[in-house]
């Protein structure tokens, strides 16, 4: 870090006003000085030091002065530190030692700088790591401008080259010569000293020593450095600095004069022009002036160009200024209208006048006149006005007056006079409310129908097909009726309300249900279904088909809505519980004895007649048992069948298989008869009857007995008893048998016969009732789109409207016009159907060829299948078109 100058100045000027208070008081100041000693620690990490310091200072005059100092020796830090003792002259060297004391005695010294009063600052510069106990020399150093006295040590004043200075000590012109410890400045030839000067030298004016210059030729002397230079006249030039010679202007095309109207004459120091024709002399007779014309006056409705012709001092000699017209006026004459300056100072020419334009007469108004009468006679000066009034009873339509224009044309229109016809107004009946009565979908208000009233005959209501005998749907119907007549148009609107208060109906709704399982079980039903006199929208219930039920009873709710929030219920019960152990099925051929423990628990003993056993009874088991319904080891008891013990050198006999057989707790092996219901598969197996077959004895290879036409069986039948009608397509059960077969539900279909469930309809389909047998059983309501929700037209043009529904089965279409018009006041109409890509039909045209008037109105267009009905419509209007006779002044 810098030292601080600052800080040191004042401290020495405090030091020499101690000095200067000590000789005042009488005091001697010759055997104690002051010494300020600025240490710096190095700007590093850890260069600081806590341990003691100590410092020795060497003199011209004496010493060494040694001390041990205090201060602030950290990082980046100068501590400044009074060191009081006797006079040792100037420094000339220094000393300094650390001890290994305090936390961190470590310490990088930078530089040490000792100030005396009078002296010049000791620097001592080190920038190292001082070595801990070891007293260190530090080497002197000088400030700029000084240097070390080799014969005395210390920092002494160095000789400086006054000359070398920058700015020059010694004023230009004057040169600087050094000399030892000063200089000296000294004038050039032509210059002396400045007065009270010794570094500026001034210079000799020779333009006043005498009359140096021609004052014929030359206007001023003008003094230089060391000499002088003569100033020329105009017209004049220098020849070299003190001569001035004649300026010929002409010769060398210096003068001012324009050749085109004055020729150049040279005299003595300047030049004149001798002007031409048309031209007058000007300033100083160097330049030749035109002759100018006054300004005119711009005529009436005229304009003059350029602007100059109308401005003062503007016009000179050969000018011209041309007069135009203003939009909307002429010139009186083609040769008029231009103007020239003469060489005399006036105006050559005739100005003319402008005159305004005419427009034509202008055709009589029927019913109305035309004032000034002259307007439809010779027509009107530009910016003039005609002005139109009707007769009594007639009403102006359009601006009352026309203006002539610029071009000649009339501004606006032709008005014309109608026949003042009063404003229309209507008043509407009061609103309408009716209830549906029961089972009807709309609803006519005849016997509420009011017309409305107004000051003109003719109403049009909106919807057109509205009247007192229309069928009104349930919700609010706007209708507007309308009156219009040239003096403007009014309408008024009326709202019939149909509220639809009868509940839907419940057509089907399930029996409670009751099953046994032995955990909890989805349980299906036939889903209920509805019917609305307007519409069910929505079905809802907190369970559907399938759901799978606990041992609680449950209620089932299923409620219908329709768009008035009326609702209809349907309700059962589902109750699930444990089965209780009946006796099972078995054993064919044999007998059993069975006995129960409470309800949900049997035990049975089997017997089999001699010479008979269980057939592949498991091993270990010697009785059936029942808990919760459920019978181990099996369900059904297996038959009784004849059996032998094997003949180890034997294979068993045709029709017999190999058997495991368990006597007295021993396993034998027999050759076995297969069950009847069954046939022999393998030396060691028997198999169930094929479906459809059956076999009512013993050991059989082969099932060759089968069920009569139209019935079947489940495999492994024994008996023709067991061969059950099959259940029909569009119908199923549990095995695909009857008699107890299902109508599929609604939705869903069965195309196979003997099947076991039914196939869901496609996405957005359904079927119209239960027991569908065919894909084509699935279809949707239509849903009616229209192309066009309004149209308008002209008269006698050609008209389609569209309409789309492609739901299945296919709809038909029909169109209704909801006017009750006579078909001959009509155009002729004609429908077609609308088909896509692959030649299917997904929608109707209604074609209105020749549209007359009467064919305004809705129309509406209806797509019907099996699954319902639904309408839209398109409204028309037809315009008229008004063909006014020739002649007629339409």
């Amino acid at each position: 870090m810098t030292l601080k100058r600052k800080n040191l100045s004042k401290r020495k000027k405090m030091l020499s006003l101690m000095f200067s208070t000590l000789v005042l008081c009488g005091a001697t100041v010759s055997e104690g000085k002051l010494y300020l000693v600025a240490v710096k620690t190095a700007n590093e990490d850890w260069a600081g030091t806590d341990a003691s310091v100590y410092i020795r200072i060497r003199g011209s005059e004496g010493g060494p002065i040694e001390r041990q100092i205090k201060g602030d020796f950290e990082k980046d830090k100068t501590s400044i530190i009074d060191v009081n003792d006797y006079d040792i002259g100037k420094v000339t060297g220094m000393e300094i030692k650390r001890d290994k004391s305090g936390l961190a005695p470590g310490w990088k010294l930078e530089k040490i700088t000792i100030q005396v009063q009078g002296a010049i600052d000791s620097i001592f510069n080190y920038n190292k790591w001082l070595p801990k106990n070891k007293w260190t020399t530090l080497t002197l150093s000088c400030p700029s401008g000084f240097k070390i006295n080799k014969d005395k040590g210390y920092c002494d004043v160095e000789d400086i080259d006054e000359c070398k200075q920058s700015p020059p000590i010694c004023v230009y012109p004057a040169e600087c010569y050094n000399t030892a410890g000063s200089y000296y400045c000294q004038c050039p030839p032509g210059y002396v000293k400045k007065a009270n000067s010794n570094n500026e030298c001034e210079d000799v004016d020779d333009c006043k020593q005498g009359q140096p210059c021609d004052p014929v030729t030359s206007k001023s002397c003008e003094n230089t450095p060391g000499d002088y230079k003569c100033i020329c006249k105009d017209g004049y030039q220098n020849s070299n600095p003190k001569n001035c010679i004649n300026i010929d202007e002409c010769s060398s095309g210096n003068d001012t004069c324009n050749k085109s109207v004055s020729t150049c004459k040279d005299v003595g120091g300047t030049f004149f022009c001798v002007c031409k024709e048309g031209y007058t002399q000007g300033a100083n007779n160097k330049i030749c002036q035109p002759v100018k014309c006054g300004a005119l006056s711009v005529p009436s409705r005229s304009n003059l160009t350029p602007p100059r012709c109308a401005q003062l001092d503007s016009n000179v000699f050969g000018d011209k200024c041309v007069m135009t017209c203003k939009d909307g006026y002429v010139l009186d004459d083609i040769q008029h209208g231009t103007l020239t300056c003469s060489k005399s100072g006036g105006w050559e020419g005739n100005m003319g006048t402008c005159n305004p334009v005419q427009c034509p007469a202008l055709p009589a108004i029927a019913n109305g006149n035309i004032y000034p009468s002259y307007c439809t006679t010779t027509g009107e000066s530009y910016t003039h006005m005609c002005t139109y009034t009707c007769s009594s009873g007639y009403q102006l339509a359009g601006l009352g007056t026309r203006r002539c224009l610029k071009d000649k044309s009339w501004s606006g229109v032709t008005p014309t006079c109608s026949l003042i016809v009063s404003k229309p107004w209507i008043e509407c009946p009061a609103n309408i409310r009716k209830v549906l009565a029961p089972g009807q979908d709309t609803a006519v208000v005849s016997a509420e129908w009011k017309l409305p009233i107004s000051n003109l005959q003719e109403i049009t209501v909106n919807p057109p097909e509205i009247s007192k005998n229309y069928p009104f749907p349930p919700g609010t119907t706007k209708v507007d009726w309308t009156v219009s007549n040239s003096a403007g148009t009014a309408s008024c609107s009326m709202y019939v309300t149909i509220s639809d208060e009868e509940p839907p109906k419940v057509i089907s709704c399930p029996s409670d249900i009751y099953e046994t399982s032995d955990a909890p079980k989805s349980v299906s039903w036939i889903e209920p279904t509805f019917n609305d006199n307007v519409k069910v929208i929505k079905v809802e219930s907190q369970y559907k088909s399938g759901h799978v039920f606990q041992f609680v009873p449950t209620k089932v709710e299923y409620r219908a809505f329709d768009a008035e929030g009326n609702t209809a219920k349907c309700e059962f019960t589902v109750t699930l519980k444990l089965p209780d152990c009946h006796d099972p099925d078995g054993p064919f051929g044999g007998s059993k004895t069975c006995s129960k423990v409470g309800h949900t628990s049997s035990f049975c003993q089997i017997q089999c007649p001699s010479g008979s056993n269980l057939y592949k009874q498991p091993p270990d088991v010697y009785f059936w048992q029942c808990r919760n319904g459920v019978w181990s080891p099996s369900a059904t008891i297996p038959d009784c069948v004849v059996s032998s013990k094997k003949d180890p050198n034997k294979p068993c006999e045709e029709g017999r298989i190999e058997m495991d057989v368990t006597v007295f707790f021993k396993k034998e092996l027999h050759c076995a008869k297969c069950p009847t219901g069954m046939y022999q598969s393998s030396n060691t197996n028997c198999s169930p009857c094929p479906a459809g077959t059956y076999n009512d004895q013993q050991g059989h290879r082969q099932c060759t007995q089968k069920c009569p036409v139209g019935t079947s069986s489940l495999p492994g039948a024994r008996s023709a008893v067991y061969c059950r009608s099959l259940c029909p397509p569009g119908r199923f059960s549990s095995d695909g048998l009857g008699p107890n077969c299902l109508n599929c539900p609604p939705d869903t279909y069965q195309h196979k016969a003997q099947q076991t469930d039914c196939i869901a309809c496609p996405n957005g389909t359904s079927t119209i009732a239960p027991g569908s047998s065919s894909l084509n059983d699935c279809g949707a309501k239509p849903k009616v789109s229209m192309a066009q929700q309004e149209v308008t037209i002209n008269e006698k043009e050609t008209v389609s409207l569209d309409c789309f529904a492609r739901e299945k089965p296919t709809p038909t279409f029909t169109w209704k016009f909801l006017r009750n018009i006579p078909l001959a006041f009509l155009g002729k109409m004609s429908q077609g159907s609308l088909k896509d890509a692959n030649g299917a039909v997904i929608g109707s045209r209604l074609t209105i060829t020749g549209a007359t008037v009467e064919n305004t109105g809705s129309y509406e267009c209806t797509a019907s299948n099996t699954h319902g009905i639904d309408t839209g419509l398109s409204k028309l209007t037809v315009k008229p078109v008004i063909n006014y006779p020739e002649g007629s002044g339409a």
